[in-house]
């Protein structure tokens, strides 16, 4: 294994400024993703919760 200096490694553990833009870009995409996510499981959930708003319990028939 090749010894490297401080100096060497703070060198080399430095962001171009491309891989910076292209983080942010890559962070834009996933909270778009994740919001397109979310948005979707919620729109599965609404029928769900509307079936089940029209229930009116009771016993019998003879409730009404």
């Amino acid at each position: 294994m090749r010894h490297v200096t401080e100096a060497d490694q703070n060198r080399e553990n430095v962001d171009t400024k491309e891989e910076i833009e292209w983080g942010r870009k890559m962070t834009t995409q996933r909270n778009l993703f994740l919001q397109r996510l979310v948005a979707s499981v919620e729109a599965e959930k609404k029928p769900k919760n509307l079936a089940l708003s029209h229930f009116v319990p009771g016993n019998s028939l003879t409730d009404w």
